[in-house]
């Protein structure tokens, strides 16, 4: 059976040992790292280590990640080297796989000393770690690359920009919805071509502080009557008693950035609708700041930008949202290690509306809070279970990216979309239940799937317990009006 392996390619701006590792979650102690560095010879080294905990990791006996090759030059030291993505050291090698894993890092400007090749200490400085997924798939890009764009002697590929615009995010709250309503500035229908929206953090240091951008499709019975929003500044949306009534009209997800994710392009023979009609022109923009630490005088000018073209592809696609409602109704206990809950979208939500061939997945971006740990999309046909549209095993609230898939996932009328979510909640001591919301002390069970050919008219599909299950679970006898 043919072996798959990964290929790194590491340079640093030092002449001496760097460490890369593998880790669960972002420490030193468990993980599985690689030392390299090129000797004053120019002969290159490259050891497999483990690290049992935060001291100088060990050599390992079964050197598993394997030199392709190195050099050094006046500044940089670069080596290029490999590892299987399962090895039979079960002991001292992590494997790699579709989940969300930390690459760990370190530096030192001096070689290690002696034949058991001892590291000097890096600095703290000289450190970090960054949540990956490793083997994401990712649709060709070149195209897109080589354009040029907003000039239209160059490129028929355009962008329009989202921003806030110097909002002040509340210090009296650790977490802020901003809302405005926005139209495209173009008006012929068009493809948004690029997915999970390009983020434009302004100023860069605000990026803790914006967690997630959505905007949401104004489906408005008499659409003319957001136009006199476009001109006011945004506000609260979670001060629903002062927000206009033609809001309400805008819950349907059209487009989401999570922290961490990053945009990717759509295949070239699909493309997102935009100025086609009712449902694509006016869009409410919303970004969820998230201020723990209640910090005051923070301005913010984030936003998102859309990359479309009018030169129109074969196949409309469109953003589908499943799992689990989000209020009440979702109810997780604190004090458990593992509390499972699932949202169900039935067969006959979109039973209707998908094609007799189907719906085709292109990515899944599966979403919970700060408790989620575990994450799996369930998919059935009849009585049997098919393979999973997507997994997470090591759910990172802080790094939420889009799955992209690389071989078909298809929906057929009749099937059933189960999500899947374990949360740890010991960290809870007091006798409290964590229930569905929007803050990030809330939480959410749910994925968004970008699918083609686009269904009209339905777009979200979920479910949750009954409000007598709900009093039940709380021990509330009955509620007074």
């Amino acid at each position: 059976m043919k072996q798959e392996i990964i290929v790194f390619n590491v340079c640093i701006q030092s002449h001496g040992w760097f460490g890369l590792g593998i880790s669960h979650n972002g420490r030193m102690t468990g993980s599985d790292i690689v030392i390299g560095w090129v000797d004053h010879t120019g002969r290159v080294h490259l050891q497999d280590r483990f690290a049992e905990d935060e001291e100088m990791p060990v050599i390992d006996d079964k050197q598993d990640w394997l030199l392709e090759s190195g050099y050094e030059n006046d500044t940089h030291t670069c080596i290029t080297f490999s590892r299987p993505f399962l090895t039979c050291d079960l002991d001292s090698d992590l494997p790699i796989t579709n989940d969300v894993i930390k690459l760990i890092w370190a530096y030192h400007d001096d070689d290690p000393v002696g034949y058991s090749a001892m590291l000097t200490k890096h600095s703290h400085y000289q450190r970090g770690h960054k949540s990956v997924h490793l083997l994401n798939y990712k649709f060709n890009d070149d195209n897109f690359h080589r354009k040029k764009f907003d000039d239209p002697n160059e490129s028929t590929i355009k962008s329009w920009d989202i921003t806030s615009k110097n909002f002040t995010i509340s210090h009296d709250t650790d977490t802020t919805y901003w809302c405005k309503i926005v139209s495209p500035t173009f008006r012929s229908k068009s493809h948004v071509i690029r997915v999970s929206i390009e983020p434009i953090i302004s100023p860069a240091e605000n990026a803790p502080f914006v967690h997630h951008m959505v905007l949401y499709r104004c489906l408005h019975p008499n659409p003319e009557l957001m136009r006199e929003y476009l001109d006011q500044p945004g506000i609260n949306c979670l001060d629903f008693a002062n927000m206009p009534f033609d809001f309400f009209h805008c819950q349907s997800i059209y487009m989401v950035w999570t922290t961490g994710g990053e945009a990717f392009n759509l295949p070239d023979n699909v493309g997102i609708p935009i100025f086609e009609d009712h449902e694509t022109t006016y869009f409410m923009f919303e970004i969820h700041y998230d201020n723990p630490e209640l910090k005051s005088n923070v301005q913010d000018s984030s936003g998102l930008r859309l990359y479309y073209t009018e030169n129109l592809r074969k196949y409309d696609a469109d953003t589908a949202t499943m799992g689990s409602v989000v209020d009440y109704r979702l109810i997780i206990p604190n004090g458990f290690e593992n509390f499972t809950v699932s949202g169900h979208c039935s067969p006959e939500c979109f039973r209707q509306k998908i094609p007799i061939k189907g719906l085709n997945v292109i990515a899944a971006l599966p979403h919970g809070h700060k408790h989620l740990k575990r994450i799996i999309v369930r998919h059935f046909r009849g009585h049997d279970e098919l393979p999973p549209i997507a997994e997470e095993n090591n759910y990172d609230f802080n790094f939420q990216d889009f799955r992209r898939f690389n071989q078909q996932r298809i929906i057929l009328p009749g099937d059933q979309i189960t999500v899947e979510c374990t949360y740890n909640t010991e960290s809870l001591k007091r006798p409290i239940l964590v229930s569905g919301g929007l803050s990030t002390q809330e939480e959410m069970c749910m994925v968004f799937l970008v699918y083609y050919p686009r269904m009209k008219g339905v777009r979200t599909c979920l479910s949750g317990l009954t409000p007598e299950t709900v009093m039940k679970l709380s021990n509330i006898d009955q509620v007074q009006k």
